[in-house]
């Protein structure tokens, strides 16, 4: 059985041993021209030098196919299209969230859908706030 956000047990998860865990040194740094690039955007997530490269890389992606797009429901329809898996999306939302909200208030049993819609509600502020400086 695939274990879905409703039948996870947690109880059945194996004990994680911190010596198993991948080293943040270890992770592909991404390159300065995508921290620039989102810093410059205002988008830059506050735990960016802990973030894998390719997530980095999904959030400019994201913001950028977003704002291109006239509407929410069809932001939320290009989700499937850039973001191959459900983990892809949720890692990209616990990246982007930080920017706009304090990081209390999510944790892995933030479901998806919750965060997609903080996220489309980020966006719209990131989208007028870009829109003004270009004035």
């Amino acid at each position: 059985m695939i274990a879905t956000e409703r039948s996870f047990d947690s109880s059945h998860a194996l004990p994680l041993d911190p010596d198993d865990l991948e080293d943040v040194a270890e992770l592909p740094a991404a390159s300065p021209s995508v921290v620039e690039r989102l810093r410059s955007y205002g988008i830059l997530p506050p735990d960016h030098a802990r973030l894998p490269a390719h997530v980095l890389a999904r959030v400019e992606q994201l913001f950028v196919t977003w704002y291109e797009l006239a509407d929410d429901e069809a932001r939320r329809a290009a989700l499937h299209y850039l973001l191959a898996t459900e983990a892809d999306v949720r890692s990209v939302m616990l990246a982007i969230s930080p920017i706009y909200y304090d990081r209390m208030f999510f944790d892995e049993k933030t479901p998806t859908k919750t965060l997609v819609d903080l996220a489309l509600i980020a966006h719209g502020k990131w989208r007028r706030w870009l829109e003004a400086t270009r004035s």
